[in-house]
Order: structure tokens, then C-alpha cells, then sequence
């Protein structure tokens, strides 16, 4: 494995920004296309050359933590253009608050990759990085990053007139304030189809709703109950439990594959859980039962931690 290599998803690999990519950078920037929310025009090769020495003092200032890296597609190792989670850049000290960011070329567009790898990078910020909050910002008519943002879970909080580009533009945020903690203190083993794990799938856990150390035998009946509803619906599903940290107490419960965690939302809502994890690309979320709040908090594996 590379030492620049930043994070991978299923389809992207980040790296960090080198000189290597001052080329690649002029390119990406002289696509009106890809500079229309920011101005219009294409950027002098000057812009490029300077963010990467503004790259390479986020690496040596965050230690290769936070900064800019190069995208590239993990089949071919394509360049795809870039992605940022560094600081504010008039508070360069508040490694707590971080900006994500992001520029693809446009052949890269409408595939889902920005909202792929900005997930994984949101729940790397509130994971490992324990930053408290991450915020986005676009311009007020760019409506495709505003969906990014949105499916990324984070929130519309303002809109104002940027003094540099003098246009408006929007800010969406979201805090490291987990909506369910009680479900964040249990881990979770599935028994995996032979057709291996969806790519999109909800975890909905049919415990007794009144106490946290639920009965088993309660446990069980609900779980039966989830079970009958999902075939009668032919809905794929597969066995799931989860355990408290501590080993006090289970949870049976099962993986829903689904397109959406719209479609998770009325199981959890009938086994009265505030919540319920859906996972998407790789990437784990607590999702309200009742609202839209989506909480990156982790990566899955062969279990959630």
C-alpha cells in the first residue's frame, strides 16, 4: 500500500495532492463546465501550482491528517480530480471544524462518486479524526452539490453573499452529536447470504422498545414477527444480532437489502426503535426513524463497531 494513499471506497482512491498533479489540475480547471460556479472562467495555471503548495502545508502542518488529495478511479487509476477536509482557511488552528470539499471532471458527474467519497470522508471526521462538526459550502444556484450535501446528511444552515466571489452561496453542516447512543454501544454480526452483502441495506433490530436489556425471549418472538412481515413482502433479507459492548444483552434482529433507507423507515417504525443503521457503499448510518437526520459513524466491515 502506498504512503499517500489517503482512503479508499469501493470505486475511489484518495491519495495526497503531489506536484505530479499540476498538469492534471490545469486540465480540471480549464473546463468551463467544471469553473461555472466558481466564476466562470478557466483559472491560470498559477491557481493550480499554488494549491498544491498550500497541500503540502496541510501535510506538514496535520501530519497528512487533513488537506487536499487526488481522486482517482481504483479500476484504472483515472484521474477524477480532487477532494478536501481541512480547516477553515481563516482558522487554520481548528482542527474541530472542517470543511469537505470537492472538484471531478465532468465525465464523473451524476454517478454518485462525490456523495460516495464525501461520506466516507464525513464519517473519517467524526470517527478517527473526532472532529465535532463538518460544514460544506457552494454556490446558491449549484443545485447538484446541494443534493451531495443533502444525501451526505448534512444540513442547510445559511445563505450569504461571498465577499470573494461576490455571489451567493450556501452553507450546509452537520455535528458530531450521535441521535441514538444507547445503538451506538452495540456492535453488530450478520450471517451473510452466498450472494454476499447488498450494496445498500438497513439493520432493524426487533427488541422489546421498553427497556434496554430486553428479555430474550421477547427478543426472539419480535424477530419472528420482522421475519414473517419481510417474506410475506419478498423482501431480501438476512439474520442479524447485535450485542451490547459489555455482553449484557442482544438484539436479534436482520439486514433489509433495499434502494433506499426510505424503505427501511416503516420496519423501524412498527418495532417503535428511535432509530435504525443503514449502510450504503460501505459506509454506516444512524438514521432518525421519525425525521431525516442521517449520522455517519463508521465503516463496515465484517461487523459494526
Amino acid at each position: 500500500m502506498s504512503a499517500d494513499l489517503y482512503l479508499e471506497t469501493g470505486r475511489v482512491r484518495l491519495r495526497q495532492l503531489d506536484e505530479g498533479d499540476v498538469e492534471k489540475l490545469v486540465e480540471l480547471n480549464s473546463d468551463p463546465e467544471v469553473m461555472r460556479y466558481l466564476g466562470g472562467a478557466p483559472a491560470p495555471r498559477e491557481e493550480a501550482e499554488a494549491g498544491v503548495a498550500r497541500t503540502k502545508m496541510y501535510r506538514e502542518r496535520y501530519g497528512g491528517r487533513l488537506g487536499v488529495f487526488t481522486a482517482e478511479l481504483r479500476e484504472t487509476g483515472e484521474f477524477m480530480g480532487w477532494f478536501h477536509l481541512r480547516p477553515d482557511r481563516a482558522k487554520l488552528d481548528d482542527v474541530r471544524n472542517l470543511e469537505l470539499g470537492y472538484r471531478l471532471k465532468k465525465e464523473f458527474w451524476g454517478k454518485g462518486y462525490a456523495t460516495e467519497v464525501s461520506l466516507a470522508l464525513i464519517a473519517m471526521a467524526f470517527g478517527e479524526l473526532g472532529a465535532e462538526a463538518v460544514f460544506a459550502v457552494t454556490d446558491a444556484e449549484n443545485a447538484a452539490s446541494r443534493r451531495v450535501m443533502e444525501k451526505c446528511g448534512l444540513r442547510f444552515e445559511r445563505e450569504y453573499v461571498d465577499p470573494d466571489w461576490n455571489r451567493r452561496t450556501v452553507r450546509y453542516a452537520a455535528d458530531n452529536d450521535a441521535p441514538n447512543p444507547v445503538h451506538l454501544e452495540a456492535y453488530f454480526s450478520a450471517e451473510t447470504p452466498a450472494s454476499g452483502l447488498p450494496a445498500r441495506f438497513g439493520i432493524v433490530t426487533a427488541c422489546n422498545p421498553d427497556s434496554a436489556i430486553a428479555a430474550s425471549e421477547e427478543n426472539e418472538r419480535a424477530a419472528a414477527e420482522l421475519e414473517a412481515d419481510l417474506t410475506a413482502k419478498k423482501l431480501p433479507h438476512f439474520r442479524v444480532t447485535g450485542r451490547s459492548r459489555d455482553g449484557s444483552h442482544q438484539e436479534p434482529g436482520y439486514g433489509i437489502a433495499a434502494a433506499s433507507a426510505e424503505d427501511i423507515r416503516p420496519f423501524s417504525r412498527k418495532f417503535r426503535q428511535e432509530a435504525f443503521f443503514w449502510v450504503e457503499n460501505g459506509t454506516v448510518f444512524v438514521i432518525n426513524t421519525e425525521g431525516a437526520r442521517r449520522h455517519p459513524v463508521g465503516k463496515w466491515t465484517d461487523r459494526l463497531l
